[in-house]
């Protein structure tokens, strides 16, 4: 086809005619750093703006790449976003002239606050070079390792357990992302989901703290396994048909022992796969929280008679109550299921210690009796 040379013109002159108006904006209220080059042969090149986003793990006293956080260059109206990949990396498409870089810790699915209602964002340069962005400390490391842990969950391997779904998602009208405050302070406890049920999305739904009650920071690795622990009330929520007098039936035992479970596992599989080898079995004795430390071998009903060992008990093939003789703990000879499984299987119908037994016994793996399920059982 032959080109019209005179459409060709037309967009030129409307080019120059828009380049102009934009430069005399410029110029008038001073930003003569953003005025543009009138003669085209002259302009300046594309740039990309791109980089890496890294965040600083005490657990591995090194960076690790932080993937799914959204960056975002902007020149004045024009916006152009990019999400990081597995290697922390990002590009947008191009500009002609600096743009202002910033970070946002968000995605489709969820979203991380500075507290109760703030987005946690990060302002960054306006320059026309690349911005690569180290959380070493502070709360943008807080705000990092909350956006870890929930990533994991709704886009990560997480051994096909159920991921958590928007709420009020009907595909019609209603969409709401799972909120998450990080809270840079002093917390009763670890991390706390304050449920579902703020129509209109106003509160967050689940708090993480960066503090313990002593004032003591916690590791990376506490902070990313809270986040998983508190999700994992959400989708068991969701698993409950997100009937609230369905999931409130579920006694505490149920309710805390199943994350617990959860988060050691998504856990030991991200810090394994980052090279701690150890991480999360037995062997691997670590000044932490449960269940990290000896991936919560050593549970007593002392220490606290719901938040229990006994979803790693199933799915482990480990008798800490045998290889370390020790009678107060439990007698685990049982092995075989799966989290994923237990959750697709009958999760749904476990509401207590007796119902949860009768589902273990309904639903054994080959090689495990009722009197093994029943001796497990009965440590709890």
């Amino acid at each position: 086809m032959a080109l019209n040379t005179n459409t060709a013109n037309q967009r030129i002159a409307g080019k120059s005619f828009v380049d102009a108006l934009v430069n005399e904006a410029m110029v008038l209220t001073q930003n003569y750093s953003d005025t543009i080059t009138a003669d085209l042969r002259f302009a300046r090149t594309t740039f990309n703006p791109n980089g890496t986003v890294r965040v600083f793990d005490t657990r591995l006293n090194t960076m690790v790449p932080l993937q799914g956080v959204k960056m975002r260059a902007r020149r004045w109206f024009d916006v152009r976003e990019a999400i990081t990949d597995a290697n922390g990396w990002y590009q947008t498409s191009g500009f002609k002239k600096a743009a202002n870089y910033s970070l946002i810790f968000e995605t489709d699915g969820f979203d991380v606050r500075t507290g109760t209602f703030g987005q946690a964002t990060i302002d960054g340069p306006k320059q026309s070079s690349s911005w690569n962005v180290d959380l070493w400390d502070g709360t943008n490391r807080l705000y990092g390792h909350v956006f870890r842990g929930a990533w994991k969950y709704f886009y990560g391997n997480i051994g096909g357990l159920s991921r958590p779904k928007s709420i009020f998602d009907s595909g019609t009208l209603f969409k709401q992302k799972l909120k998450y405050a990080a809270m840079d302070k002093v917390g009763a406890a670890q991390g706390v989901n304050i449920g579902n049920w703020s129509f209109y999305g106003t509160n967050p739904n689940i708090y993480v703290y960066r503090y313990n009650k002593d004032g003591i920071e916690y590791a990376s690795d506490e902070i990313f396994s809270t986040t998983c622990h508190e999700t994992c009330h959400t989708t068991h929520w969701q698993l409950m048909n997100g009937e609230f007098i369905q999931y409130w039936q579920v006694n505490t035992f149920i309710a805390e022992s199943w994350p617990v479970g959860v988060e050691w596992y998504l856990t030991s599989m991200e810090y394994r796969s980052r090279g701690i080898a150890d991480y999360g079995t037995e062997t691997y004795k670590i000044t932490a929280s449960y269940p990290l430390d000896r991936a919560y071998q050593l549970w007593t009903k002392s220490i606290n008679p719901d938040y229990t060992s006994v979803f790693i008990d199933l799915v482990d093939g480990f008798n800490q109550n045998v290889q370390w003789g020790n009678s107060s703990l439990p007698n685990d000879s049982v092995t075989g299921y799966t989290l994923a499984g237990i959750e697709s299987n009958f999760l749904k119908h476990a509401y207590g210690q007796g119902s949860l037994t009768d589902q273990l016994k309904n639903n054994k793996p080959a090689g495990v009796t009722d009197a093994q399920i029943d001796l497990l059982m009965n440590s709890y």
